[in-house]
This record gives C-alpha cells, sequence and structure tokens, in this order.
C-alpha cells in the first residue's frame, strides 16, 4: 500500500512520550509497517523541512537527532510541475496553505496512494477530492485490528540507576512478552547508547526467532542507530 504522510502525522512520531499527543500510537503503527515494508512512503519534497522546523521549535535539543532519524526512513519524493499545478488548484479551492495541499497533490497523482493526515481542518475541506483519510479513522479501518496487536515499549524503563544497556540479560528481560504482539515500537527516547551483545539479542536474535513481529526502533540517537544497523546487518 502506498501512503503520503503529512507532517500532522510524522511529528507524532517524535511526540509519542506527551501524554496529550492524540493518535500517536497510530502515526507509529504507521511508522512501524513503512519499516516492515508493507505501506511504501511518498513524500513531496518539503516533508524534511517542515516536519524539521517543528522540531526545531518543539524538541531544539533533541532536533539534529530526530532529524538523523527522519532522514533514515525510507521514502520516496514527487516533485513535478503537474503535482505543483494541482496543489496551487487546491489551495485556490479550499483557501489552504500550500504546504498542506502539496501533499494531497502527491497523493492524487500517485495511483493507489492515500494522504494519512491528522489535519482535521483541512480533512474537512478537502475530503470530497478523494485520496486522503484521518489518521483516526484510517488506522480503524486497516486490516487486523492493530490496535490491539501492538505495543509501545519506552526502552528508558529497562536502564536502572547506573546502569547502560550492554547485556543480553538485559535485553531478555526488555523482550519479555514481546511474542504477544504483531507490532514493537522500541522508543529509544532518553536512551544515548546501548551495547553491542543488548543489540545483538534484540534485533537479529529475538527478530530471527520471531519473524512474524514487525520491530521499529524509534528516536534514537546515532550512537544506538549505529549499534541497531550493526545486529541487522548480521540477520
Amino acid at each position: 500500500m502506498i501512503v503520503v504522510i503529512d507532517a500532522s502525522v510524522a511529528i507524532k512520531w517524535f511526540l509519542s512520550f506527551k501524554p496529550d499527543e492524540d493518535h500517536a500510537d497510530l502515526a507509529l503503527n504507521i511508522l512501524a509497517q513503512a519499516a516492515q515494508g508493507s505501506l511504501k512512503l511518498v513524500q513531496p519534497p518539503h516533508f524534511i523541512a517542515e516536519v524539521a522546523a517543528v522540531l526545531a521549535r518543539l524538541k531544539p535539543d533533541e532536533a539534529q537527532d530526530d532529524l538523523l532519524d527522519l532522514l533514515n526512513i525510507e521514502q520516496r519524493t514527487l516533485d513535478t510541475p503537474e503535482i505543483h499545478a494541482t496543489a496551487l488548484e487546491l489551495v485556490i479551492r479550499h483557501q489552504h496553505h500550500l504546504f498542506d495541499t502539496l501533499y494531497h497533490a502527491v497523493a492524487l497523482h500517485t495511483p493507489g496512494a492515500t494522504l494519512i493526515t491528522a489535519d482535521r481542518r483541512y480533512y474537512d475541506k478537502a475530503k470530497a477530492e478523494g485520496q486522503i483519510e484521518l489518521l483516526a479513522e484510517w488506522a480503524s479501518d486497516q486490516p487486523g485490528e492493530y490496535t490491539f496487536e501492538r505495543t509501545i515499549v519506552p526502552v528508558i524503563l529497562a536502564i536502572h540507576e547506573g546502569e547502560k544497556l550492554v547485556s543480553r540479560s538485559q535485553a531478555k528481560l526488555l523482550i519479555q512478552g514481546f511474542e504477544g504482539f504483531k507490532h514493537v515500537i522500541l522508543d529509544f527516547d532518553g536512551v544515548n547508547e546501548i551495547g553491542q551483545a543488548f543489540s545483538d539479542e534484540v534485533f537479529r536474535v529475538f527478530q530471527a526467532a520471531h519473524p512474524d513481529i514487525i520491530m521499529a526502533p524509534v528516536n534514537m540517537t546515532p550512537a544506538v542507530q549505529a549499534m541497531v544497523n550493526r545486529a541487522k546487518s548480521r540477520e
């Protein structure tokens, strides 16, 4: 399935720690499916810049690391004169910002694609154009009832005072119970580094034993990302 994700959804990937961030779990579920390859992301050229600007405003201390995570997400960029022309038509017709209509125009010019947005104001204006779904409604329509088959794990909770996440025993404690879910989103927010043995146990050994479970790490520092990539490369 092909989806276009606008900034109102993507920013939730980096704000999942906030208890008042509506539908952050549903946005993370989309990210998990994209990481697994069951969803293909197609984006307008301004996507990275728009999300980065919001990160700089809301999370200035972590914005650089979050930007690296965003850049590591596999996505295809579409930028054609026809897309810009359609986006401008949508601006005029719905009196809405061009940055928002560009996402919709990419979906409209990509056969089988759907724009997923958390911007209800734009959705209410433009839903008659087609190929657009509100985040909450899109998630509830998908097969498999992902809402009941997913867990989000704040990895920082596995760290006891003075410890670092370096051992296989720590990893085994973390992954207890993962078998009961189809999607496991590992949120590394607040975790600066992990050890090779810890990463290998989670991302190679456990994943090899449970290939049907989607393991999606998010909010990684470059050091954590390097260890995860190293473990995955040995699969």
